[in-house]
């Protein structure tokens, strides 16, 4: 029996190396006369196939000849004695037609013939049989899988076996003897090796009971001596500080070849054997934010499919930052084409991930440049739906602070209100202060101290200083905070809002409402802030000066509770405070669960006397609507209103089912938002000073179904036309 093939026997140095030669070169000649022997018995074999299929033909014509010729004489014999019957009826068609008289027809005839048809193979015979001098190495195939990990039991398991050449080259075709050896083979079940014929051997078997068991893979060609796949041959990739992958060589070749040979340090190592083994040190070359995601490049490299390769969203850039300073080019293809086909929906994960490996000042080439700018413009654009979505957030949250102070400084940052943006910059500085966030960020941040990833800071996020949460407080427009949430943020204590951070928070907010102007607090280092880009469905004006705009982001039905209130910023019109009161899942008033539910509230103010009124205001409500496409501009909003009393008692009015439950989808923009617009009519202007408000009738004219409420009403269920009486009797 021969030996299985293994890469030691080529190795030598220069002391050995002539022995070593006329080693191989006479193994050479022995190998030649093997195969010539072999290829003479394959040649005779089949030689001797063919000769007995000669035979065998031989003997059927002469078989034949025989049949042919008895049957001829025995009916020369019944003709003679007149016993054959005549020749049947040329129209054969004719059941009914008589044999033909004095004519007979000879049972056979003188055709013999030899047909090759499909089983000529004459035409491949100068292609039969090749003599190469490729051979499968045990030493240096190899098996990948999930067998070779934690298995389940009673779930079948399986692995794929490799086979190579002595280059570390991939075979193309089976024929193989591979054998698997499992140390306690009674605890499994169907252990099975397929051979699929192009070099790749699949062992499946079922585990029965829990356990630890070693699996020995063995290889050779049929007839030869197995031999075991030697793991320790594979040369060592080393990433200091994290992980040894020990990797087939001729992929480890292949990453040598790809980059900068400056970045490796070569090396020698003892094995258990005693046997030398080279290693590659990586960890210099690949950003450490990128070493958590080399075993995916790994994975993407072995895959037999790497078309349908599937990389996680969280690890897309960094698979392309290696695949970049790696030079694998398919790799990079690939990631390229996965980050465009999830960009609009991933673009905080990309920018989180280009992060942590970019150092400010150096240049990752235009493609990452391109990545990172694309992901910052499309966040402002989409920041609001980005933040409600978690992972997205969570990502939002782990950005450098001089990345977010570029983010929400910019004026087409898409949110409802400046409320939001205060509420995120709150989450991050909690965050930093509690300790929660975990894993650090490449140099893109501005803290001077190095990062470790996966490890937690232990007061704030490692990558945050005071100036960065001085910068990312100066990006929240204090002037256009609601009452509430400014309240909220002088409630702070201060070691999240800065004493100089209130004071230029107070400054902005003086500054908006001071009627004296606000160049008189530019000896403060004061500088006027514009409000965000508005939210409106295309073609609809900004509001004029007695309308009310509103807009809030409904991503789901689950989002908002059942009486849980929504309020705009107030807007004086004449004397009257007014703001839009919105319940984006309705209130418990007997409406249909689900309705949107839409007011306008009155916000008193000190100065006001305590009997208070502005009388026979009539007030619109109108929910906007977004084109659908199809060539339509500026839809109709739905709008209703109503003439109301506003007083002490009487704060708010509207409708509790504005819209029925579901019909919300049709006002909701693309990404998102509901835009609400209440306004008062020019007619009663006049009324809506403290000066000319009159008491007077304060009912509503219009059709029954459409009759106005108040928000704070708890009425029991009862008809509809019944309701809207009633209320039009308050």
């Amino acid at each position: 029996m021969t030996s299985a093939r293994r890469i030691d026997a080529l190795y030598c140095t220069a002391e050995s190396v002539e022995d070593v030669v006329r080693c191989v070169i006479e193994e050479t000649h022995r190998e030649a006369d093997d195969i010539r022997k072999e290829v003479a018995a394959a040649m005779e074999e089949r030689v001797q196939a063919l000769q007995a299929r000669q035979q065998e033909l031989m003997e059927q014509i002469d078989l034949l000849v025989q049949s042919k010729v008895e049957t001829l004489e025995s009916q020369l014999r019944q003709i003679q004695s007149g016993n054959c019957p005549y020749a049947p009826a040329e129209d054969r068609e004719d059941p009914d037609a008589p044999p033909m008289d004095g004519v007979y027809l000879l049972r056979a005839d003188s055709v013999i013939r030899f047909r090759l048809a499909e089983t000529d193979f004459a035409s491949k015979i100068p292609d039969w049989g090749q003599v190469v001098d490729r051979s499968t190495y045990a030493s240096m195939s190899f098996a990948k899988g999930p067998g070779l990990g934690v298995l389940k039991v009673n779930t079948p398991s399986s692995l794929w076996v490799f086979a190579c050449d002595r280059e570390g080259a991939r075979r193309l075709e089976g024929g193989d003897r591979v054998v698997a050896h499992l140390s306690h083979p009674e605890e499994f079940q169907d252990v099975a090796v397929d051979d699929m014929q192009d070099g790749r051997y699949k062992v499946t078997f079922l585990p029965l009971t829990p356990g630890s068991f070693s699996l020995k893979i063995s290889i050779g060609p049929e007839g030869a001596e197995e031999a075991e796949l030697n793991q320790s041959r594979r040369a060592n990739l080393n990433l200091v500080g994290e992980k040894t992958y020990h990797l087939h060589a001729f992929l480890l070749a292949s990453l040598l070849s790809l980059a900068p040979m400056s970045h490796f340090g070569m090396a020698s190592r003892a094995e258990s054997d005693g046997k030398a083994a080279k290693g590659s040190d990586l960890s210099e070359v690949l950003p450490q934010s990128c070493h958590g995601a080399f075993e995916d490049a790994l994975d993407f490299m072995y895959s037999e499919n790497q078309a349908a390769f599937e990389a996680p969203a969280s690890k897309a850039l960094l698979l392309l930052k290696i695949a970049d300073i790696l030079g694998i080019n398919s790799l990079f293809d690939a990631m390229g084409r996965r980050i465009e086909a999830a960009f609009a929906d991933t673009a905080p994960l990309l920018l989180e991930q280009y992060c942590r490996f970019h150092i400010p000042g150096t240049d990752d080439g235009a493609a990452l440049r391109q990545i990172r700018d694309g992901a910052v413009d499309l966040i402002v654009k989409k920041f609001q739906p980005f933040v409600t979505n978690s992972d997205m957030k969570t990502a939002l949250l782990r950005l450098p602070a001089r990345v977010l102070a570029e983010i929400l400084n910019a004026d087409e940052l898409l949110v409802e209100s400046e409320d939001a943006v205060f509420d995120f910059v709150l989450d991050r500085l909690q965050l930093g202060e509690s300790a929660e966030l975990e894993g650090g960020h490449g140099a893109e941040s501005s803290s001077t101290e190095p990062v470790e990833t996966g490890k937690a800071s232990t007061s704030r996020l490692d990558y945050m200083d005071e100036s960065d949460e001085e910068a990312l407080w100066d990006e929240v427009r204090w002037a256009y905070l609601s009452s509430r949430k400014f309240a909220q943020a002088l409630a702070l204590h201060k070691t999240l809002l800065k004493p100089q951070v209130t004071l230029r928070a107070l400054t902005a907010r003086a500054a908006r409402f001071d009627l004296g102007g606000a160049e008189a607090f530019a000896t403060l280092g004061h500088q006027s802030i514009v409000p965000r880009k508005p939210i409106l469905p295309p073609g609809v004006p900004p509001p004029s000066s007695t309308e009310i705009d509103f807009c809030f982001h409904y991503a789901h039905s689950e989002q908002y509770a059942c009486g849980q209130a929504l309020r705009s910023q107030p807007k004086r019109i004449g004397d009257v405070v007014l703001r839009v009161l919105v319940f984006p899942a309705g209130t418990d008033t007997g409406v249909a669960r689900g309705s949107l539910s839409v007011f306008l509230e009155a916000v008193p103010q000190p100065h006001w006397p305590r009997d208070w009124e502005f009388a026979n205001i009539r007030y619109g409500i109108a929910c906007m609507k977004w084109p659908s496409g199809g060539g339509e501009t500026c839809p109709a909003p739905k709008k209703k209103s109503d003439l109301w009393t506003f007083k002490a008692n009487r704060l708010d009015r509207g409708w509790h089912d504005f819209l029925a439950p579901g019909e919300i989808h049709r006002f909701l923009g693309p990404d998102g938002f509901v835009c609400i617009r209440g306004s008062l009519e020019q007619e009663c202007l006049g009324r809506a000073f403290l000066l000319n408000a009159q008491s007077g009738h304060s009912g509503y004219s219009g059709a029954p179904g459409d009759a106005a409420g108040s928000s704070a009403c708890r009425r029991p269920w009862v008809p509809r036309v019944a309701m809207a009486a009633n209320e039009r009797s308050e």
